[in-house]
């Protein structure tokens, strides 16, 4: 007993390289096959990229990625100052000094 894995081979749609399929199948009542994806082509694995069960442009995803990390930093930036300047008026309240 134990878990089963094997790989199918299919043709790129280019018909340079292929999509493997990687599946992992457990040795138990309760658990479901596992499926994974991989583009093995020199040539569309330079404008492709698969990445939740789709296929992604590589440039359209780069773009994305550092913008998303750009907003992120920004955000993170943004939550500091604000953080900081909340804690000045709670501090100013609460330890003010009365006249």
């Amino acid at each position: 007993m134990g878990t089963e894995y094997w790989t199918h081979k299919y043709p790129c749609l280019c018909g340079k390289g292929h999509i493997l399929e990687h599946v992992e199948s457990p040795d138990n009542p309760w658990s479901k096959d596992r499926y994974s994806y991989e583009l093995a082509c020199a040539e569309c694995s330079k404008i492709w990229i698969y990445r939740f069960g789709y296929l992604e442009n590589r440039a359209a995803y780069e773009t994305h990625k550092l913008w998303s990390e750009r907003q992120f930093k920004v955000e993170k930036e943004i939550r500091s100052i604000c953080s900081h300047a909340i804690d000045q008026i709670l501090a100013d309240k609460v330890f003010a000094v009365p006249n």
